[in-house]
């Protein structure tokens, strides 16, 4: 269990001595914070004015004022903290949603892909053929300048290779235009990707900036919740200094009281006195006659 401190403090001009829990650097700052309310309200052209009681409520009213407003700018930050928490947990909400999106892209990025190396392969294999094709077409007309004889049938031949040719070109140029498409497609998703990257890093920078932010309000908070509790002990120290010095006046008015009888006897005892000295002076006079 903690030692009280004994700690002697000036307040408003007069020594007191503090007795708390607390440490002495402490007793000693709240015996500050009094002594600069009692500045503050010494400023005022009215404060000579008010009588002793009306003083020590006019410095309660504004302690109690201080405290009410420190009150009010906690719940104000607890509001903040409980907005920014929101904040937090949306950003939160649109980061698993742009995983979730950047996965999805990723999955379809590799069936593209592989539908791409796919079309590449019959690309391939059309040119190949194409190839192959172009070949025989060049042995046939070379056939058919040979020999007439044949032509006939050297010409049905190369008309049949034209026509498959043919084919094949539309093929490899409808390969060509899928494997275009499919590239045009990989490159906007992997822009789409590439934009969820920057996406997802600006998340992460600002998720950062509003942690430090949010730590930097828990710690203000923090603070001005041990400013509130200094405000209530010192409250209560000042409550129980104005209960002390309430009494104090109604001992100062007691001893006013008596010392006013006091005087007031005494003026009677004197007055008494003088009559009797007079009336001896009287009767030494008639004497003496």
């Amino acid at each position: 269990m903690k030692n009280k401190n004994d700690v002697e403090v000036l307040i408003n001009g007069r020594k007191y001595t503090i007795c708390g829990f607390e440490s002495a650097e402490y007793l000693q700052k709240v015996a500050t914070y009094i002594n600069s309310k009692y500045m503050e309200f010494k400023d005022k052209d009215y404060y000579y004015s008010l009588d002793m009681d009306l003083r020590n409520i006019l410095l309660a009213v504004n302690i109690a004022d201080d405290y009410f407003k420190a009150k009010k700018e906690t719940w104000i930050i607890q509001k903040d903290n409980e907005r920014k928490d929101k904040m937090v947990l949306e950003m939160k909400h649109e980061v698993l949603d742009s995983q979730s999106g950047t996965a999805k892209i990723g999955q379809e990025n590799e069936v593209l892909k592989d539908d791409l190396e796919e079309a590449e392969k019959k690309i391939v294999e059309l040119k190949v053929k194409n190839e192959d094709n172009m070949t025989k077409v060049a042995a046939l007309e070379e056939k058919l300048s040979d020999t007439e004889a044949q032509s006939s049938g050297n010409a049905a031949r190369l008309k049949d290779a034209e026509k498959r040719n043919g084919e094949l070109m539309s093929k490899l140029e409808k390969a060509e235009k899928e494997s275009a498409r499919l590239k045009a497609r990989l490159e906007k998703n992997e822009k789409a990707n590439a934009g969820l990257k920057v996406k997802q890093e600006e998340t992460k920078k600002e998720n950062a900036e509003l942690k430090a932010k949010q730590e930097e309000t828990e710690k203000e908070n923090a603070e001005l919740k041990a400013k509130q509790e200094e405000t209530k002990k010192e409250n209560a120290e000042l409550k129980a200094k104005q209960e002390e010095t309430e009494k104090e006046n109604a001992e100062l008015k007691a001893k006013q009281e008596e010392t006013k009888k006091e005087n007031a006897e005494l003026k009677a005892k004197i007055e008494a006195a003088e009559r009797r000295i007079t009336d001896l002076e009287n009767k030494n006079r008639r004497g003496k006659r």
